[in-house]
């Protein structure tokens, strides 16, 4: 039983000289140990005894003052209090708050000395009675001690008959339980507890050993819990349901593709489409590899750049790798570039002279992610995004990180310092609030976060895709090269550029001018010999990918290229 305590240290002196409040409050005395034994008597009783052990240190003492909380029992009776085994004079006072004061005086003054105290009462309907076990439920420590720490605290409980310990638990601090399955259960602090902290005890045994019924304040009360937890269960409930439809409709609303967009005829690349990699950032959610790729081979289509593919051994000779080589393409000096492109230009250091992809690793992978947050704030300021998707995100992660850090914390405290009849009410709405933070955490990496215009331009260039992979085309070669290389940044953007260029399989396409590859090795000449210009070109966008994907998610230092080299 929870009871709320108080001890209030009155201090009068003889001779008529007053104690000053630094003494009453402050280093007046030392609050050595209190021990507490319950013994739960055959008819539901409650037999307390608390003793304390004080030494006075300053000032002169004759009396002290114990409140008891009633609201949760029936009646206090059967009270005694004293000193070394000699009953010392008492009276009962009624206290604000439904309190019963127990004021007791002292045999003799406490001067500069130490003391013990032991008082004893009997209580009434304090006993809880439950089928799944009957508890007694006590305050052994009161909270309210009149600015003092108890040094020392124990507690024990003492059972009826043959009845044993089926649960105990300790609140408010730490401490050393001993009695499980045991008739005496013993708990013992670890530490000093300090003026405003209680310590209780809750220890449970079997129904039916001992008589009485549930006071009329367990049945108010057990009303009330029930209540307050159907309360709990409810607004947990609330708030799961409403924060998955909220993460819903904030999920659509921010351009999840609702539906399939239809297309088979050329689309028309008008001057307002996205280009390349603005398609591939739509797509991908951000400007990833396949944006910065399908920019690279599209500033290419416009002669703005121009790369070669070198093979390079590596391991000794084990293996061969590509490096390639990026120059300034016939219209780079009077191409409109927009504001990412030009960042593009500037992070490969094409408008210096050549770029080596292989050569420069140490530098290119952070210049690079300063090309995708470009191409990031290119599609906020189309419209398509009302902020750069990597920098919400990252907000949107935050967020729950904090709140589930909060929810963590309260519920430590929770754990540590509320009893189990309002964990509940706590933790229940704390594990629906974690847990849509952690699907919002989850759900941050997919968000589209696309605006309204973002979503009906993603839904439409899904033409393209469609156009892409369901075209059949029989045209003449001159057709085949102008329509091959106008959509394959678009099918790299789409990560169809391998069905992209298996359609032209046959139709005499060669390779583009913008994109050479050195005479292979011997060994690699017997091994491509049988290929075709658009099994190059594919072969070598797969080896350009991974190359991006390499300096993009794993930047690492390589040499730069000697001059035997060029």
């Amino acid at each position: 039983m929870l009871v709320a305590s108080r001890l209030l240290v009155v201090l009068l002196t003889l001779l008529g000289v007053g104690v000053s409040s630094a003494q009453s409050f402050g280093e007046s005395l030392a609050w050595l140990r209190m021990d507490t034994e319950i013994v739960v008597l055959s008819n539901g009783d409650l037999r307390v005894a608390e003793t304390s052990v004080i030494r006075f240190i300053e000032g002169k003492y004759s009396f002290a003052t114990r409140e008891i909380d009633r609201r949760r029992l029936v009646a206090v009776r059967d009270v005694e209090v004293f000193e070394d085994g000699q009953p010392l004079r008492f009276k009962l006072e009624e206290a604000e708050g439904d309190r019963l004061r127990i004021k007791y005086y002292f045999s003799r003054p406490a001067v500069d000395e130490q003391r013990t105290f032991t008082l004893r009462y009997t209580v009434s309907g304090g006993l809880r009675y439950y089928p799944d076990g009957d508890q007694v439920y006590w305050t052994a420590v009161y909270a309210e001690r009149g600015g003092f720490a108890v040094q020392n605290a124990r507690v024990t409980v003492r059972l009826p008959g043959n009845a044993t310990a089926m649960g105990i638990e300790v609140y408010g601090v730490e401490a050393r339980v001993s009695g499980q399955n045991e008739g005496i259960i013993v708990a013992e602090a670890l530490s000093p507890i300090p003026d405003g902290r209680a310590m209780e005890v809750r220890v449970r045994f079997p129904h039916g050993i001992v008589g009485g019924e549930p006071a009329p304040w367990q049945y108010q009360e057990d009303v009330v819990e029930s209540r307050n937890a159907l309360i709990a269960l409810l607004l947990s409930l609330l708030i799961s349901l409403g924060g998955m439809a909220a993460m819903i409709v904030i999920y659509y609303r921010s351009g999840h593709e609702r539906g399939r967009c239809q297309g088979g005829e050329q689309p028309s690349l008008a001057s307002s489409e996205p280009s390349p990699e603005l398609v591939a950032a739509l797509i991908e959610g951000r400007a990833g590899v396949r944006a910065v790729m399908a920019l690279l081979v599209d500033l290419a289509r416009r002669d703005v750049l121009k790369f070669r593919e070198r093979s390079r051994s590596a391991m000794g000779g084990l293996m061969v790798i590509s490096a390639w080589e990026i120059v300034p393409g016939e219209r780079m000096a009077e191409a409109h570039l927009q504001p990412h492109e030009q960042a593009f230009i500037a992070a490969l250091g094409v408008n210096q002279g050549i770029c080596y992809l292989s050569g420069f690793q140490d530098r290119l992978g952070d210049a690079l992610l300063g090309v995708q947050d470009a191409i990031d704030e290119a599609m906020v300021q189309a419209g398509y995004y009302a902020y750069r998707p990597n920098w919400l995100r990252a907000h949107y992660r935050g967020f729950a990180k904090v709140v589930i850090i909060a929810v963590l914390l309260l519920v430590a405290v929770a754990l540590n310092f509320l009893t189990d009849d309002t964990k509940g009410y706590i933790l229940y709405p704390l594990n629906s609030i974690s847990l849509i933070c952690f699907i919002i955490y989850l759900l941050s990496y997919i968000i589209p976060l696309r605006t309204p215009k973002g979503n009906e331009v993603y839904k439409s260039i899904k033409n393209i895709a469609e156009y892409i992979k369901n075209i059949n085309f029989d045209g003449n070669a001159l057709d085949s090269f102008y329509i091959l290389y106008k959509y394959l940044p678009y099918a790299i953007a789409f990560g169809l550029e391998q069905v992209w260029l298996s359609k032209f399989v046959g139709f005499g396409v060669q390779l583009p001018h913008w994109y050479t590859i050195d005479p292979p090795s011997p060994a690699q000449n017997h091994a491509r010999s049988e290929w075709n210009d658009i099994e190059r070109l594919e072969r070598g966008l797969c080896r350009l990918h991974d190359t991006l994907t390499a300096l993009l998610c794993n930047p690492l230092p390589s040499p730069s290229p000697t001059n035997d080299e060029e």
